[in-house]
């Protein structure tokens, strides 16, 4: 069973030669070069991400407030702009582990700051908030679109065929993000887009069921039977 990258496309060549069956996953809305060869080796190709506990098992509840994740690594371009809007408004800030020590600046400012959140932790932030600002990967997106949340996407410009970008336009095009590129993203302009948001959030949060059109919501439960009709085949 393959998720693709460059570190799976050797095992699967060799499991290929042995005979193995293979199975691959594509997350993203564009293949990388390592899935594309991939795929001509697997048997199928299968689709929709999966979701986390954590996500699914959420409660609806009242929201306030900003919360503002660059992913695991974090984003020093992201942080730098969150600056301009901690006097602003209510924000819990994921940072990462960032080397130009973003997250001992910004929690002397912020005490709702923390270099990481756990799984239930990032849950619980993603429920609670009004809006979430965040890069564009394909699991963060995933979430956003189940919980249809109002979300601003920086999508990172150097990301493999472009995904992440294609990834948040899939949620703009449903009417509950906006996307602002990493070439336009000042503390200014983070703010004001944050303002127009706020200004018509009925709107956004409107489309939510939108959203959740584009997930599949028991993806994982799909792939594992996939995975064991395989098994059952070759026993």
């Amino acid at each position: 069973m393959s998720f693709g990258g460059y570190l799976a496309l050797p095992v699967v060549i060799i499991a290929w030669f042995l005979g193995i069956p293979i199975l691959t996953h594509e997350q993203t809305l564009v293949s990388g070069l390592a899935n594309k060869i991939i795929s001509k080796f697997a048997k199928k190709t299968l689709f929709g991400n999966p979701i986390r506990k954590e996500i699914l098992d959420l409660k609806p509840v009242k929201t306030s407030g900003i919360f503002v994740t660059g992913g695991n690594q974090g984003s020093h371009v992201i942080n730098l702009a969150v600056k301009k809007i901690l006097n602003k408004y209510q924000v819990i800030h994921q940072t990462g582990d960032s080397k130009n020590n973003d997250y001992e600046d910004l929690v002397k400012i912020n005490k709702n700051t923390y270099k990481f959140l756990n799984a239930h932790d990032m849950a619980k932030a993603l429920n609670e908030a009004t809006l979430v600002i965040s890069r564009a990967g394909a699991n963060i997106t995933t979430e956003l679109a189940f919980l249809g949340k109002p979300a601003i996407l920086i999508p990172i410009p150097w990301s493999s065929g472009n995904e992440q970008y294609l990834n948040a336009k899939k949620l703009v095009d449903a009417g509950t993000a906006e996307i602002l590129e990493q070439k336009d993203l000042t503390g200014e302009n983070l703010l004001k887009l944050i303002s127009q948001m706020f200004a018509s959030l009925e709107k956004y949060q409107e489309n939510a069921s939108k959203a959740r059109k584009l997930v599949i919501p028991n993806a994982a439960e799909k792939i594992a039977k996939v995975i064991s009709q395989e098994l059952l085949l070759r026993s």
